[in-house]
Order: structure tokens, then C-alpha cells, then sequence
């Protein structure tokens, strides 16, 4: 592994803006870097401006900040990974004239015309100059809003030079996994507003996409018979998760200060498994948190009652746990645990994010639009539109959200010893027959301690699990080898998961339920009182 050197602007080099650069490298896979201060802007020859020290190289010059819309344009370069080589993106900002010179070099990128993006080989280092709008980071110390489709340029070459340097490349990843997503639809009929479920199912067929439902649990006191079967025919095209349990404001924040909050989430689930054993309908366990709302002991709780992930933005984890340090550094992972919950992160449907949605699948991301009913008013082009687009990445596997779970993990190979990354609680993981040893580590963010975890195997034998010092497990396999390929299973959990009992309040579930109904009767009246632009004022 080489070492690294970032060259940013003085003005920029403060503690917040050093966090956020070292949260970048360790999702490289670098342990360190060196980040020192560049106080002129000078364009004088950049080999004149490289460390002393033998080390690859990366600098930031800063450019006037103009508002408009820029172009930015990939080139064809082999340096470039195939996602974004060619790729031409509308972003915020325009660069201000005159704009910085930078040194010579291959162009990798050019905004507005401009080459902002050049690398070069001197004495077998990596020397990258890059020119940034100013300000560059020091405006948040929050790396997921630095992480945006609007901001794409801002760190990906950052994030490509350090991948170049550390083991990045040596991990194999799962294939880019997507699906659209939509609050609040229940299966009261076969279609919800402007949704048409049979009709949803047919186009994601014609069109290769998958939609997942966040539904909530209060509503699941009925479901049509029709609108099961649609669900139990495409479950290829269309799944289901569950959308908090009452769907009360903040109800999985405000309640996480009460001694309630495992009743609360472990109604959700009763219901869940009440609807799954009259209907044989499969609900993902992962849990979208009305209005993003989801406070760290919620994360808790619904790991107990049985929960394996939620499904939410980054920012919507930092909204909700602002006094907790670790949630700044969120942004760059495929998924985190916190406790024993895998978050797959997900983000805004929206006609013009086409950068999002690139933006995910550069980071290995599960790409996730999520959006409401209305937003397909004007039909289902969106969806195609955009599905269309991500396929154009390479092999897409368009799947629910339970099964992105499943799947979210980077593996290695080393000899006779595979390592393992799990970004999630749950894995089912396919292990080569020369390996002799298994060594998973977890990608937790919190910090909270020691986890234990259980490795099933496909004979049904199963074993107890303890991290050793550093987070790890290590899995012995050597009686376990065979001739061929052989999958386990793994489910990991955090010891700090505490069992919270109670009952669930009672003193806001009228006014739920009386919410719910109006909210419901509001939506399905929508695309009728279109001609009368109802819906135009609520959206």
C-alpha cells in the first residue's frame, strides 16, 4: 500500500475538513494520510509543489464559485473506472473566470470547458491536480453533504486517486443492486392514488426495474384479495417493507426517550406476522422510519423484536442524533451497522438526479430513489427514464431492499484465509474450497461495543460467534472444505441491543388512526380531483 499526500488550500485545512478527508481514505482502504496546506495559488510547475518525501500526490486548487448550471465532462481516459468514462453531468456552480491553470498532464475532466481534473506519472508516483469551487469542504463538517448527485465532482476524484493507492480494487464487490421505493401504499385494493399495482408490475417487466412498498402496519387490519395476489405473482417486480408502525409524527425518535420503544417496534412486527400468515405475503425485515425519523435506541429496539435493517438517508440518521459525533462521517460506505441494524441508504426520486443515481452506484452503493405516489402523476416515464439509466451502468440485480441486505458485503481472498467487510447484520456468504478460515470484520459506525454472531452452515450445523480485539470473527472452515463452492450464513448482533418492555402508549393511537384515515381517503382521491389541481397544491 503506498503512501498518500493531500496539497489542499490553507483556508480549508481546518479540523473538520481533516475528519472528513480521513473518512474518505478509510472507505479507500487507507489507514492514513498526509494532509498538509498549500497557502499559495500560484501555477507553477507541480512537480515544484510534490513533497520531498517518495509518495503519490494529490492537490486542490479552489476556483470563484459562480451560481448557473455547469458541465461537467468525463473524458474517455482507461484511468477512469468505465461507470463514469465519457459520462457528461449538469451540476450546481459554475467556475469563475479566470480559472486556475493547472500543470501538465492528462485531462480526466473538464466543467465548463475548463480542465479540472489532470494526473500524471513522475518516477513511478501518481500526481493529480484537481481545481474545486470554493468553498470546497470547509462550509460542513458532515461528509454524506458533500456525498450529493448536485455536488458530484466534489470528491470523486479525491475518492479515485486514494482508490488507485489502497487495496480498493483488491475487494471483490456484489454486483450494483437497485430498486425504486414508495411510502406509505397499503394493498386496500389493487391500486394506491396514482399507483396501479398490476400496472406497476407489468411495466417493471417490460422495463427491468423492482418497486418496493414501505407499508405501514397500522393499515394492515385489511388487505385485498386482489392486490395480494398481484404481490404474490411478481414478487420478481414488486416487495413490501414496513413504514414505522402508526405512521405518527417522529414516532421512532420522540418515543425512543420512553421505556416503551421495544413495544412500539415490536407491534410493528406482530402485525407484520399477522399479515404474513394470513396472506403469505413476505415482508422484508427492514424498516423505513416515517419522516426519516429514527433515534439510536429505535435502532436498537428493532433489532430485538427482529428487524435486520433500515432503510433510510444519511442525513436522516444525523437529524436524529445530532449530539452523536459519529454520524458526521456517514456518507461513503455501501451500508454501516448501528447496533445490529444494516442501514441501506436512500435517497429523493426526482426527475433531474440522474447524478444521484450515478453518484450511488460510483460509491457501491444500493441506489434507493424513494418518493411518494404523486410523484408518478404524470405517469411512469420517471421510472423507466431512470431505470433505463441505471442499467446502462453494467449488470444491474434489481431486487427488495431485505435482499440488498442479504448481499452487502466485500470479500477477499489471501491464500487459504477469505476476509470479509459486512456492512450488514445478516450475509449469506459463498466461500471458495481451498479456504481454510474466514475473518469478518464490521463496518459499525457507533461504536458501542463488542458483538457476538452465529454462522449457519448448509448441513444446518451452526456455530456461536465472539469478536476477538479489533472487532473481528474468525471462522474455522477446515473440516468444512470440500471440493466445490459452499455457502453460509451469518447474523451478527450488538451486545449493547437492549430487551426495552412495555406496552405501546395508547394516549395518540386515536389520533393516529383518525390520521391515517384522512391521509389515506386524501391520496385516493388525488388523481380524481386532478382537473381541479388538488393534488398540484399538495405536492
Amino acid at each position: 500500500m503506498r503512501r498518500a499526500s493531500l496539497i489542499v488550500p490553507e483556508r480549508e485545512l481546518i479540523p473538520e475538513t481533516r475528519r472528513i478527508l480521513e473518512a474518505v481514505a478509510r472507505t479507500c482502504g487507507l489507514a492514513s494520510i498526509e494532509i498538509t496546506a498549500d497557502g499559495s495559488s500560484s501555477s507553477e510547475d507541480f512537480s515544484e509543489r510534490t513533497p520531498g518525501k517518495a509518495e503519490s500526490s494529490f492537490r486542490v486548487l479552489l476556483a470563484r464559485h459562480e451560481d448557473g448550471t455547469g458541465v461537467l465532462r468525463f473524458s474517455g481516459s482507461s484511468l477512469l473506472p468505465e461507470l463514469v468514462r465519457g459520462r457528461v453531468l449538469s451540476l450546481r456552480g459554475r467556475v469563475g473566470r479566470p480559472a486556475p491553470v493547472l500543470g501538465s498532464g492528462e485531462v480526466l475532466a473538464e466543467y465548463d470547458g475548463v480542465p479540472v481534473w489532470t494526473t500524471r506519472s513522475e518516477h513511478g508516483f501518481r500526481r493529480d491536480e484537481c481545481i474545486q469551487l470554493d468553498p470546497w469542504l470547509r462550509g460542513d463538517a458532515r461528509l454524506f453533504e458533500h456525498l450529493k448527485g448536485e455536488s458530484f465532482f466534489k470528491l470523486v476524484p479525491l475518492i479515485e486517486f486514494l482508490r488507485s493507492l489502497g487495496d480498493w480494487s483488491s475487494w471483490t464487490k456484489p454486483r450494483l443492486r437497485a430498486c425504486f421505493m414508495f411510502d406509505d401504499p397499503n394493498l386496500h385494493a389493487t391500486r394506491y392514488g396514482f399507483l396501479d399495482f398490476a400496472q406497476l408490475a407489468a411495466r417493471a417487466n417490460q422495463h427491468n426495474y423492482h418497486v418496493a412498498f414501505a407499508t405501514i402496519p397500522l393499515d394492515h387490519w385489511y388487505v385485498s384479495r386482489k392486490a395480494t395476489r398481484i404481490f404474490l405473482d411478481n414478487r420478481k417486480f414488486l416487495s413490501l417493507l414496513t413504514h414505522g408502525n402508526n405512521h405518527a409524527f417522529r414516532e421512532l425518535a420522540v418515543i425512543a426517550e420512553s421505556s416503551n420503544i421495544r413495544a412500539v417496534v415490536a407491534q410493528a412486527m406482530e402485525r407484520v406476522c399477522r399479515l404474513e400468515t394470513r396472506t403469505q405475503l413476505e415482508v422484508d425485515r427492514v424498516i423505513a422510519p416515517p419522516h426519516g425519523a429514527f433515534a439510536l435506541q429505535t435502532f436498537h429496539a428493532a433489532a430485538v423484536v427482529g428487524f435486520h435493517g433500515a432503510c433510510l438517508s444519511w442525513g436522516s440518521i444525523w437529524s436524529s442524533n445530532r449530539d452523536a459525533l459519529w454520524t458526521h462521517g456517514l456518507g461513503g460506505d455501501p451500508g454501516v451497522l448501528v447496533g445490529s441494524l444494516g442501514v441501506i441508504p436512500r435517497f429523493r426520486l426526482d426527475p433531474d438526479r440522474y447524478a444521484q443515481l450515478l453518484l450511488a452506484a460510483y460509491l457501491q452503493q444500493p441506489i434507493v430513489p424513494v418518493g411518494h405516489h404523486w410523484d408518478v402523476a404524470d405517469g411512469l416515464e420517471i421510472l423507466s427514464d431512470q431505470a433505463a439509466f441505471v442499467n446502462s451502468f453494467g449488470p444491474v440485480v434489481w431486487q427488495g431492499v431485505g435482499s440488498m441486505l442479504w448481499a452487502n458485503y466485500w470479500s477477499q481472498v489471501k491464500g487459504d484465509e477469505m476476509r470479509v467487510q459486512l456492512f450488514s447484520p445478516v450475509a449469506e456468504i459463498e466461500v471458495p474450497p481451498e479456504v481454510r478460515q474466514l475473518v469478518i470484520s464490521l463496518v459499525s459506525c457507533d461504536g458501542l461495543g463488542l458483538y457476538g454472531g452465529k454462522v449457519t452452515f448448509a448441513n444446518g450445523e451452526w456455530e456461536l460467534l465472539e469478536t476477538e480485539p479489533g472487532g473481528r470473527f474468525h471462522v474455522p472452515l477446515t473440516s468444512r472444505a470440500g471440493g466445490s463452492f459452499f455457502r453460509i450464513r451469518v447474523r451478527v448482533f450488538a451486545k449493547s441491543d437492549r430487551q426495552c418492555f412495555g406496552m405501546p402508549p395508547v394516549n395518540g393511537l386515536v389520533k393516529a388512526v383518525g390520521r391515517r384515515i384522512i391521509t389515506e381517503v386524501r391520496d385516493r382521491l388525488m388523481p380524481y380531483g386532478r382537473s381541479l389541481h388538488i393534488w398540484h397544491e399538495y405536492r
